[in-house]
């Protein structure tokens, strides 16, 4: 979500140094517990996207672990990225990881935000 917590109207360009500022929301229909963290991550025109996750990307923050119920919603409070040098397809990545008892995180899924970075 945007800086609005709208889905729209993301930003394409920004200057070095400026907070993109966003949210992440998670809705769980599993008809089971899903437990779950956010791992936000910072990229550029090398980082690969994929059904894995990313690969040659910065890792910026994680968040703590999130249990939701069957029909409960969770939004993230406000995440402020920047950037400190120019380039075009820097990536703001998303990625959705299932916690799961006695075994590895399972990834789930991944958003991307594409920037153009000026001076």
């Amino acid at each position: 979500m945007n800086s609005e917590r709208k889905a729209e109207n993301y930003p394409t360009n920004t200057t070095v140094g400026e907070n993109i500022t966003f949210y992440t929301s998670v809705g769980n229909y599993l008809n089971r517990e899903f437990s779950f963290r956010v791992e936000i991550l910072k990229g550029n025109d090398t980082t690969k996207i994929g059904s894995w996750g990313s690969s040659n990307a910065t890792s910026f923050l994680n968040s703590s672990t999130i249990i939701l119920s069957h029909g409960e919603n969770w939004i993230s409070s406000a995440y402020n990225i920047s950037f400190p040098y120019p380039g075009f397809n820097q990536i703001i990545i998303a990625e959705l990881w299932e916690i799961r008892a006695g075994s590895s995180d399972k990834f789930w899924e991944i958003l991307t935000m594409h920037l153009n970075i000026t001076i």
